[in-house]
């Protein structure tokens, strides 16, 4: 299912059945080493596969925002900076192509399943721990900012 990473109609509902719900961690794993960001930066091995597997573990099993969506939403971050040709218009850097696929695996990373105006509505924890201001984006990221101490 991986070879078609570089394809507009990559199928990750049959990544994820192949990799019994581990979609996330094989699409980020592989463009980690696709993109040779593992040798450039140096990364552990150990480190990247702990670190993909607590990004997956971190999505619940939403309908929607969920470990499936956020391999969706990194292997078409992929598919539009590379074989789309994104690249060809602007320098993509090795910090641009991490930068990349770290967002688009962790964009919704432990995602309630309620959005902004819920919580802010109803006065939820995170939404005074934000200040009402994009609570759920200011949530993902330091949450994985935590996770990353």
């Amino acid at each position: 299912v991986l070879q078609k990473i570089d394809d507009w109609d990559f199928d990750v509902f049959g990544l994820q059945d192949h990799a019994k719900g581990g979609s996330l961690f094989m699409v980020s794993l592989c463009l980690f080493y696709k993109y040779g960001l593992v040798q450039h930066f140096n990364i552990d091995t150990e480190v990247l596969l702990n670190w993909c597997s607590a990004i997956e573990s971190g999505y619940h099993p939403n309908p929607y925002h969920n470990s499936t969506h956020a391999a969706d939403v990194t292997q078409i971050l992929h598919y539009i900076l590379f074989p789309g040709g994104m690249h060809n218009m602007i320098n993509i850097s090795p910090e641009d192509a991490l930068a990349s696929i770290i967002s688009g695996a962790i964009h919704d990373y432990d995602h309630p399943g309620f959005n902004n105006n819920f919580h802010v509505r109803t006065n939820a924890y995170l939404s005074t721990l934000y200040n009402d201001r994009s609570v759920l984006e200011n949530h993902h990221c330091a949450s994985v900012f935590e996770l990353m101490k």
